[in-house]
C-alpha cells in the first residue's frame, strides 16, 4: 500500500489510542445529526488519517468526530487515508 493512500476501511477494522476516549462532544453530534438528515454523505468528508500496526488494525490520527458520527449513524466505511505502519 503507497503511504497516505486514500481508501475506505471497515469501521470495526480502526481502533482508538487510549488517549482518544474522551466522551462525544456538541461537534461530533452535529455532524451525525446532517449525516442522518442527508443533508451530507460520507463522500462528502475528508478522510480520517490511519496509521495501521503490524497485525492490520488501523488507529485514528486524526478525525474522531467523524469516525464516531459514521458510526452513530450506522455507516460500515470511512474514507481513510493510511500512512506508514507503527509498531506497537
Amino acid at each position: 500500500m503507497d503511504k497516505n493512500q486514500e481508501i475506505w476501511l471497515h469501521v470495526n477494522s480502526i481502533k482508538y489510542k487510549k488517549k482518544d476516549t474522551i466522551p462525544m462532544n456538541p461537534k461530533t453530534m452535529e455532524l451525525a445529526i446532517k449525516l442522518w438528515n442527508k443533508e451530507i454523505v460520507p463522500e462528502d468528508l475528508p478522510p480520517i488519517k490511519v496509521q495501521c500496526d503490524e497485525f492490520g488494525t488501523h488507529w485514528i490520527n486524526n478525525g474522531r468526530h467523524r469516525y464516531l458520527a459514521i458510526r452513530l449513524c450506522g455507516f460500515t466505511h470511512i474514507k481513510s487515508k493510511v500512512s506508514k505502519s507503527i509498531k506497537k
